[in-house]
């Protein structure tokens, strides 16, 4: 029976076979060969022969150690001088636990040398392990930092979760103030927006007044527009009188308790205008200024409408333009 060499000869980087003769208890047989006429006398003859009593010895190699066959000019060859500093391939380093168990020189020629340095390096009673040695002591190290770096991914894996809970319930605890920031930015917004148009309605106006009085020096005063008489009525205490002018130029007029909202004023013009059904604003004269939505959640008295005003429908489709200041009669506001 013949042993493929290789079954022997594992070419695998030396750092894996040290960890791999390690886990299973086993030496490492290094082989460093110049590819000269002894090495190759070594390789070919002494470890393919098939004799019996060779045999016997390749199957003790095989069962206890795992052999890697070197070039002498390798640099895992290079780092095996420090711990086996033969000067002359080819030779053998038996190693195990980091302790060199027997060096095989270049100077053994015969198989009987060969086969009795190889029985040597394997006695039948295992040397006792020594703690102490590089191979113990990496070991340990290893099984030491895989300790903590198992103690450290349970570390952040539960810091991680901790870390989503604790967000997850600071969004839920924040979901009514969100809500809060998100009215108020509206809010802002929309006192931006009318803000805005306030001012153009000024600009506009001016330069209708301007426009007006050029006419009024070339054609004289514009007529007065017909509107709708009607005669004081006494208010009482707690109601407020509201006066508007609607879209046509007619006026009209009604009593509302103080607390009713601007929104309850809309609703019974909607029914009682007779002017065009289109969107409108409200604007109001004194100060001039256009109401916004918003205006119309608060009640007469909260506006400041206690003992009644005057209040001008624009057409919102026109973009809610005021009216012409040129053609504004104070006696509207009766």
């Amino acid at each position: 029976m013949t042993i493929q060499l290789s079954r022997l000869f594992r070419f695998s980087p030396v750092s894996k076979t040290i960890t791999a003769a390690a886990e299973q208890d086993k030496s490492l047989v290094f082989f460093v060969t110049d590819e000269g006429e002894l090495s190759n006398k070594w390789e070919n003859d002494y470890l393919k022969n098939h004799e019996a009593c060779m045999f016997r010895i390749l199957r003790l190699l095989e069962k206890s150690s795992i052999i890697i066959r070197l070039e002498e000019e390798s640099p895992e060859a290079a780092v095996l001088c420090a711990f086996c500093p033969e000067e002359k391939a080819p030779y053998i380093s038996i190693v195990k636990n980091g302790e060199v168990l027997a060096n095989i020189p270049h100077t053994i020629s015969t198989q009987s040398q060969f086969t009795a340095a190889i029985r040597a390096a394997f006695p039948s009673a295992t040397p006792p392990v020594n703690p102490n040695t590089p191979a113990a002591l990496f070991a340990e190290r290893k099984a030491r930092l895989d300790a903590q770096q198992g103690a450290r991914n349970a570390q952040e894996q539960k810091e991680r979760l901790e870390r989503l809970a604790r967000d997850k319930a600071r969004r839920e605890a924040e979901t009514p103030a969100r809500k809060k920031y998100l009215a108020e930015q509206k809010k802002l917004r929309e006192d931006e927006i009318a803000e805005k148009r306030r001012i153009l309605m000024l600009v506009e106006n001016d330069k209708i007044e301007r426009r007006e009085r050029e006419k009024r020096k070339v054609h004289g005063p514009a007529p007065a527009p017909v509107r709708e008489k009607e005669g004081k009525k006494p208010v009482a205490s707690g109601e407020t009188l509201m006066t508007f002018r609607l879209l046509n130029g007619t006026m009209l007029k009604n009593t509302f308790p103080s607390e009713s909202k601007l929104a309850d004023v809309r609703k019974w013009l909607d029914k009682n205008r007779g002017d065009p059904q289109v969107p409108y604003n409200f604007q109001q004269i004194a100060p001039l200024m256009l109401l916004s939505a918003s205006d119309e959640d608060l009640s007469l008295a909260e506006l400041g409408f206690s003992h009644g005003t005057t209040l001008v429908l624009t057409n919102k489709t026109q973009g809610g333009m005021p009216i012409n200041v040129g053609e504004w009669n104070p006696e509207w506001a009766e």
